[in-house]
């Protein structure tokens, strides 16, 4: 697919733990639904609670039972399955998208 000639929009929302992520995102998405008249608006973010492989992640971190490399790739290998099976075939659709926490998240890990 030529992706340079489609609108693609896939907003990130950062910031530290506890900054009101969640709740900047919620606002984001209800703002472009009511005012701005998008129908289409997917809300998401990483690590995915609801995916085998966020769950792997978190529980690896949480459980302390692997080393930090080993962590990191499951943090990347969710990363690499979200965005394409999940936000690229959203993206492609027309969608818009709004992801809570890309880059940083990248970073810390």
């Amino acid at each position: 697919m030529d992706y340079w000639r489609l609108n693609l929009y896939l907003i990130t929302i950062e910031g530290g733990d506890g900054s009101g992520k969640g709740l900047a995102t919620k606002i984001v998405g209800e703002v472009l639904e009511k005012e701005f008249c998008f129908s289409s608006v997917e809300i998401t973010g990483e690590p995915r609670r609801d995916h085998p492989l966020g769950r792997l992640a978190i529980d690896s971190v949480r459980q302390n039972t692997h080393t930090p490399e080993e962590e990191a790739g499951f943090f990347a290998a969710d990363r690499v399955d979200h965005s394409h099976g999940w936000i690229l075939p959203r993206l492609e659709e027309g969608r818009i998208v709004i992801l809570r926490c890309l880059l940083h998240s990248i970073w810390e890990q």
